[in-house]
């Protein structure tokens, strides 16, 4: 009798923790799709949060009851069918790519759904069953190709966290996380043959907790980072604070040093021979602006003139211009000039 009870203990807990991800997935899809501000990307990322979770709930509930009904099952496999196409549509947008796409994301989505619904009628599970065993692996060979997709898309996201991972922006880390997280929930059902079938649905309990505190634990390095020494109280002179503005402006143009990604305020500071709190303090008090927003100022001024007298690929002028990643140029691109660089690049030859 006490094995029994062993084993219940057991499978409870197993129960618990490859069930966790799925429940969290959903209200966190829950979460991002009830943002007041919420954005296309957000859109994408809690479809593929739902897609995941329903993948999931199917996988736990049929390990432990084998006799679930056919229905359920078949739209397990077809919530499947849809988790690499939001992960690369997540990753577009992300990327500001979206309009870039050999064929349009609507489109995309509403031929894989016809698809999906037509095979759901088509081949019923409980009807079909030896079919559904070829199913099974197109389905997860789909999957696996989004992901490789998705990988080549945000290919500059990847560079910029590899160089530097706490210089890396959110956005970035972000799109990372999610393809590797994915990857792994997809590489844990391809060899669950070989381990176990729950496999898949605990990877995702861990990839989910493991992201979760892998942001806290950058944005704290990240703002520890940014964070500048507390600097005097004593406020710099006019005639001071005029005098190190110029030397510091002809020293970021003269030594273009707006185009290292890796630029910090420390660097600077110790080329004009002040220490780095009172460079902050110089661009807080005396121009409104923190190290971050003096630098791209400049960035975007060279992307500007490159938009407007090269033909260099929008990508490759980021780079260019210091960015560490695309996304992060169109992000600030647009808030400087309220519109994208590619519409900026059509005005100025419309108007030229």
């Amino acid at each position: 009798m006490p094995v029994p009870t062993i084993m219940n203990v057991s499978s409870s807990i197993l129960f618990f923790f490859s069930a966790l991800g799925a429940f969290n997935g959903v209200l966190l899809a829950g979460y991002f799709l009830t943002k007041k501000q919420r954005s296309i990307q957000h859109i994408f990322l809690a479809s593929l949060l739902l897609m995941i979770s329903i993948r999931i709930t199917k996988s736990v509930f049929f390990f432990f009851n084998p006799q679930l009904a056919n229905e359920f099952l078949q739209i397990g496999l077809n919530a499947c069918f849809l988790i690499g196409p939001f992960l690369y549509f997540y990753c577009a947008s992300e990327q500001q790519k979206l309009d870039k796409l050999w064929l349009s994301w609507p489109l995309q989505l509403t031929i894989l759904c016809a698809l999906m619904i037509t095979v759901f009628f088509t081949f019923p599970y409980e009807k079909g069953s030896a079919s559904w065993h070829v199913l099974y692996k197109i389905i997860h060979w789909q999957w696996c190709g989004y992901i490789v997709l998705s990988a080549y898309l945000i290919k500059p996201s990847i560079i910029a966290v590899w160089r530097n991972i706490r210089l890396a922006q959110s956005n970035d880390i972000a799109q990372v996380t999610v393809l590797i997280g994915v990857g792994l929930i997809w590489l844990a059902y391809y060899t669950s043959h070989y381990t176990s079938y729950i496999a898949g649905a605990l990877s995702f309990s861990v990839v989910l907790y493991f992201n979760l505190m892998f942001f806290v634990l950058h944005r704290r390095n990240t703002k520890t980072l940014n964070t500048p020494e507390k600097y005097s109280d004593k406020k710099i002179s006019q005639e001071q604070a005029t005098q190190l503005i110029k030397r510091l402006k002809q020293l970021i143009k003269e030594e273009m040093l707006f185009q290292h990604p890796t630029l910090t305020i420390n660097k600077v500071a110790k080329k004009l021979g002040v220490s780095s709190p009172y460079l902050s303090q110089l661009l807080n008090d005396n121009m409104g602006l923190t190290f971050t927003s003096f630098i791209n100022e400049y960035r975007i001024a060279h992307a500007k003139v490159l938009l407007i007298e090269n033909t260099q690929k929008v990508d490759d002028i980021a780079y260019s211009c210091g960015f560490n990643s695309t996304s992060t140029f169109y992000a600030v691109f647009k808030k400087h000039a309220q519109m994208t660089p590619a519409t900026f690049r059509k005005l100025s030859q419309e108007t030229g």
